[in-house]
């Protein structure tokens, strides 16, 4: 599940919605971590259910009102979970590695596990 580490890992830094999730995963990490609207909706819903994130809705200033995504605390520590543990087999050709190199150089360099 790399790629919801992955969305959980930017949302460590703060808020964000939807197109700026999908946009700075592809970004920081490359094309093989483009992932379409549809998916990452899906795949916000799915962390939101699990308690993971939570939504705020924050009206738009020139358009329509947003959501915007943030880690809960179960979400915070579900996600050092999978900081803290092995790499795992790439999933749909996405390596975790460069992942848990750039999230674990922001939480600390102590705390970077291979």
């Amino acid at each position: 599940m790399a790629i919801a580490h992955a969305v959980m890992g930017l949302l460590t830094q703060g808020g964000r919605y939807g197109y700026e999730i999908r946009r700075e995963l592809e970004q920081e990490f490359g094309a093989e971590w483009r992932i379409d609207f549809g998916q990452l909706y899906r795949l916000l819903a799915s962390i939101e259910r699990k308690g993971w994130v939570a939504v705020r809705l924050v009206p738009g200033t020139q358009g329509p009102t947003r959501r915007v995504y943030g880690l809960t605390r179960q979400g915070r520590a579900e996600f050092d979970r999978w900081l803290d543990a092995p790499l795992e087999t790439a999933e749909h050709g996405r390596d975790e590695f460069p992942l848990k190199v750039r999230f674990g150089i922001a939480r600390g360099p102590a705390c970077v596990s291979t």
